[in-house]
């Protein structure tokens, strides 16, 4: 659902070409119940991503992006999308609007594309293993990233891609099941498959400093 609003994209888990299809996505208005538009695929869709004036549906080798206003598209992004969750569209329209996704099972590269400019930036080295969870603050200025492995969690300035915070909480790998950041983007929090939930608290000063920053540029 699109926040609070009347916008429910919905996708099947069928294999067979019926009305639940998992190649089949079905934008509803739940004022009136009725449909909006339907998009139909070649392969199955991965990941789902909606805010305020995009939709990014990700395929098998491809990221679709929406103009919500129209449903017109308005560009295709190759890629693998091996797995569901290692894609984050921003959630606030800004100067910028960042999409960003991890698309390999080799290494820990982000992939960042302005939904705005239409561009792609120099792909942030996140980790050494691959990526599984990823999430963009409320600000869309920011980007949390773990690995597979679990133990170190990193935040990332969007979109050169500068490290401003790690977090080291183990030794021993751990699945992270969910991973973000608060409203206001002063702590990330995480849960585990070994049935703990951590909170990371961000220094001021590096938050006050991305603050002046953002008031300069406007």
């Amino acid at each position: 659902m699109l926040y609070s609003s009347n916008l429910i994209a919905v996708v099947g888990s069928s294999e067979d070409s019926n009305l639940f299809s998992s190649k089949w996505l079905t934008l509803w208005n739940t004022n009136n119940y009725t449909a909006i538009c339907e998009i139909s695929f070649p392969s199955k869709v991965q990941s789902v991503k909606i805010n305020k004036f995009w939709l990014v549906v990700a395929v098998k080798e491809n990221i679709h992006i929406y103009d919500l206003n129209n449903m017109k598209l308005l560009t295709s992004i190759d890629s693998k999308n091996y797995g569901v969750g290692r894609l984050v569209l921003a959630p606030n329209f800004t100067s910028s609007c960042f999409l960003c996704y991890s698309d390999s099972i080799t290494d820990g590269k982000v992939s960042v594309y302005d939904c705005n400019e239409m561009v792609s930036y120099k792909p942030i080295e996140a980790h050494t293993a691959p990526v599984l969870k990823l999430a963009i603050n409320m600000a869309g200025n920011k980007l949390v990233t773990a690995s597979c492995k679990g133990t170190v969690i990193r935040v990332w300035r969007l979109p050169n891609g500068e490290l401003i915070h790690s977090f080291h909480w183990g030794i021993h790998n751990a699945y992270i099941h969910s991973l973000n950041f608060s409203v206001v983007s002063n702590y990330v929090i995480c849960s585990t498959a070994k049935g703990t939930i951590h909170v990371f608290q961000m220094d001021k000063d590096v938050d006050e400093d991305q603050e002046k920053q953002s008031k300069r540029k406007e």
